[in-house]
């Protein structure tokens, strides 16, 4: 089976075509938008009306240079409905279903939050009976969630944020700090040439029984620290950044922690965009390791919005979910708020 999926749910246009007999990629091409980074973060109406200029031309042009018969290539297609935003759901769910309806191959709607998670698995090797229970980080610019799950399909949120997402507040610090956007790469780089304990950042709701999220209070912490110097030089930049990182990373750290434990889970699945970071990764690594708990972080390329994600989603819940079927009429599912315990 040949799976087209396509991402649309924010500012990226993420097109691709899995082959489930050789469980490999046909192709995995994300096109981003370099207009938002003027304005240090996605502008809404900018990014629908890129998608609605470009998606066809995008398409088109990948097709061709993969050498793709939509007609005997494609299976079916799968195309995210949510959550997002709601302009460029849109243009990539009117687009996705009219091409199934022109080549008369069945549609799937996908949770965004859903391929996300499911990522985490692309290319690795497990037992599908033996993976269940487990726990989902979904770390992102707009999601910090932890998820419960026994079986494909069926999700339950344990935590999540109370204000900002893990994504913002890095976003913010940046921008705070005169760094590019997106700010995650920036934060990390500047990270490396930092002082350990120069600063010590407050852990918010950290507790054993809440394993809920709030950045806001530290996110106000580190811009009054800021704040009080007059020249933001090289090295405030990375001290803040070093101990921003530190602080973020035992945040995720004890709250996944808590949360396996709670659950009496052996498995966790860590995915979203800021899960690409290299930082992070090592630091649940090395707090994990020796402690009996199987980890799964996504390949760096399936971290941020994709297509990939989006069919691979797709694929997962055809083979294991027997409530999940295609929606074959003309018209079209979006919900800019889809709680991945609704799918």
């Amino acid at each position: 089976m040949k799976i087209l999926g396509i991402e649309t749910s924010c500012d990226n246009i993420g097109i691709s075509i899995f082959d489930s007999i050789k469980n490999t990629f046909v192709f995995n091409k994300i096109f981003n938008q370099l207009i938002h980074k003027k304005y240090g973060g996605v502008v809404p109406n900018l990014a629908s009306i890129h998608h609605s200029n470009n998606i066809y031309e995008y398409f088109k042009k990948t097709i061709k240079k993969y050498n793709i018969n939509i007609n005997n290539d494609i299976d079916c297609i799968a195309c995210t409905a949510g959550p997002g935003l709601f302009g460029s759901l849109v243009i990539g769910s009117c687009f996705s279903k009219s091409l199934s309806y022109s080549i008369k191959k069945p549609f799937y709607e996908i949770n965004h939050l859903e391929g996300h998670l499911l990522s985490s698995l692309i290319y690795k090797k497990y037992n599908i009976n033996k993976i269940f229970p487990f726990i989902s980080l979904i770390i992102s610019g707009g999601n910090t969630k932890l998820i419960f799950s026994e079986k494909i399909g069926n999700y339950k949120i344990i935590g999540e944020t109370l204000d900002d997402s893990i994504g913002e507040i890095i976003d913010k610090i940046a921008k705070k700090l005169k760094l590019n956007y997106p700010g995650g790469p920036e934060i990390y780089k500047l990270s490396k040439f930092g002082t350990e304990n120069i600063y010590k950042f407050p852990i918010p709701i950290i507790n054993n029984n809440n394993l809920n999220f709030s950045f806001s209070g530290l996110k106000t912490y580190i811009i009054n620290i800021i704040d009080k110097y007059k020249k933001i030089d090289n090295r405030l930049k990375y001290n803040i950044s070093l101990e921003l990182q530190n602080t973020l990373s035992n945040i995720l750290i004890k709250k996944s922690f808590n949360s396996l434990k709670k659950f009496n889970v052996k498995t966790l699945l860590i995915s979203g965009g800021v899960s690409s970071n290299i930082f992070i990764r090592k630091k649940f690594k090395t707090f994990f390791k020796g402690k009996n708990i199987k980890i799964f972080f996504p390949k760096i390329r399936f971290c941020t919005d994709n297509g990939a994600m989006i069919a691979y989603a797709c694929y997962m819940n055809i083979l294991y979910n027997k409530y999940y079927f295609p929606n074959n009429k003309l018209n079209i599912f979006i919900n800019t708020k889809w709680s991945i315990e609704n799918v």
